[in-house]
């Protein structure tokens, strides 16, 4: 076995390859939306998401979350980066006449639930949502 010499990352080509692809993607995601800088970890953890959703050839057609859990990804979950979204926030309205949602970006999937990643365009705060309505052709700059 073989180790790689620190500070020497052309030693090491797969996972060389492996992070440019992982920065590629996320800063496609980025720029295509505008995303502000610090929000880059939402922007590459989506990157993430992504990738281990795709099939590779590498992998024969299948993909890595196939052959970590034994069976198909879930594709109806996936939204469009960067896109208006409406969360559902009937649970956090003073009363019955407050609205029932408000106009979000949806900035990626929660690590530890089946829920959405949002920033709200007044609080500028990450909320993770349950429940979402999604305009995938309309995005806000």
């Amino acid at each position: 076995m073989h180790v790689a010499c620190s500070y020497t990352p052309s030693q090491n080509e797969i996972a060389e390859r492996k992070h440019r692809h992982v920065t590629k993607t996320g800063l496609t995601l980025m720029f295509h939306v505008c995303v502000p800088l610090p929000l880059w970890v939402k922007a590459f953890s989506t990157a993430v998401y992504l990738i281990n959703r795709l099939p590779s050839q590498t992998l024969v057609g299948k993909t890595p979350y196939e052959l970590l859990f034994g069976k198909y990804p879930d594709y109806i979950m996936l939204c469009t980066f960067g896109c208006l979204c409406f969360s559902y926030l009937q649970d956090y309205a003073p009363n019955k006449l407050s609205p029932k949602s408000a106009p979000c970006v949806f900035l990626g999937y929660s690590p530890l639930h089946k829920g959405f990643v949002v920033l709200t365009t007044r609080q500028n705060v990450f909320m993770s949502l349950t429940m979402s309505n999604f305009m995938k052709l309309f995005f806000l700059m």
